[in-house]
């Protein structure tokens, strides 16, 4: 691949991609697997879960996004082609899926569950640190959301990439604002959760990236609020389950991912420059999401 210069840009703008899809994993069993283990599953992630799955949506060769008069028009073998704009399913929710499974396996950290547990143990020891790691997040998904264009030679590029850039910052703070509210008056623990509002900005960030480039801005505030009712719902569920995710990785990624992947098939004018497919203006791109969704949740978690 040396030959191809662009195939060099490609290299390293997937190679991030895809020590993300592994780093998501670390979240959902922290404090508990072995840093051997973790190695070896990041092997397995990096070398097996996520390359299949990119391969089938971002290759322009795969099942879920190919083209047979060279480029022009691309489709999927059951219909539209597969949309995701950076990464909400290739991502998100196959990074997402090996944090649940790697969360089920290990089991919950000692006294998490127990009746005579001290829920204050387990919070997070450093709400600035955790700001300041959301910032870090938000600023670099201002990084890969506009740069999915890969190149601003156009004058569309441009305006894909400024469309990009506002829905990455309107979603997420719809996302945070709407769990930090239901965290006050809706669930407990009945208080402004600082933890909660960052966990619901990433929940948004992670829902908006499939369709930063498709979508309205009004669209990518519903799809941002939603993510912060999701991400809520998701904790409340894990929690009953006795699934211990120690930073909720799986209520942002593997949630939000599905969601956000998923909201491609709803949000997205056919008629705006932007390719968008939507079922609200007639498109016929649902299906395609849906049956996506459960092939990267199925690899990902068999091989997790």
């Amino acid at each position: 691949f040396g030959d191809n210069l662009q195939q060099l840009r490609r290299w390293f703008f997937q190679g991030a991609f895809c020590d993300t899809s592994a780093s998501i994993v670390s979240g959902g069993v922290a404090e508990r697997m072995t840093f051997f283990g973790y190695v070896v599953h990041t092997v397995i992630m990096t070398a097996f879960i996520y390359p299949v799955c990119v391969y089938w949506a971002w290759s322009g060769s795969g099942w879920l996004n190919y083209s047979e008069d060279g480029g022009v028009k691309y489709k999927s073998t059951i219909g539209p082609a597969y949309q995701d704009w950076a990464g909400s399913g290739v991502i998100h929710l196959v990074g997402g899926v090996a944090a649940l499974c790697g969360a089920i396996v290990v089991g919950p950290r000692k006294g998490r569950f127990t009746e005579d547990a001290k829920q204050e143990d387990f919070l997070p020891h450093s709400v600035p640190f955790t700001v300041l790691g959301t910032f870090i997040l938000w600023l670099g998904w201002y990084g890969f959301n506009p740069g999915c264009v890969a190149g601003l030679h156009t004058d569309m590029q441009a305006y894909t990439a400024a469309n990009a850039l506002v829905n990455t910052t309107l979603a997420p703070c719809a996302g945070g604002l709407v769990a930090w509210l239901l965290r006050r008056y809706v669930f407990a623990p009945y208080v402004f959760d600082v933890p909660a509002l960052c966990n619901g900005v990433l929940a948004g960030l992670v829902a908006v990236t499939a369709g930063s480039g498709f979508v309205k801005h009004w669209e990518a505030l519903i799809i941002g609020a939603l993510a912060g009712v999701f991400y809520c719902l998701s904790v409340k569920l894990l929690t009953k389950l006795q699934i211990d995710d120690p930073i909720d990785a799986v209520s942002v990624h593997f949630t939000n991912g599905l969601w956000g992947t998923i909201a491609i098939g709803f949000f997205g004018n056919p008629k705006e420059p932007f390719g968008g497919n939507g079922v609200f203006y007639g498109g016929d791109q649902l299906g395609v999401q849906v049956v996506a969704c459960i092939c990267f949740i199925v690899w990902s978690a068999v091989w997790s």
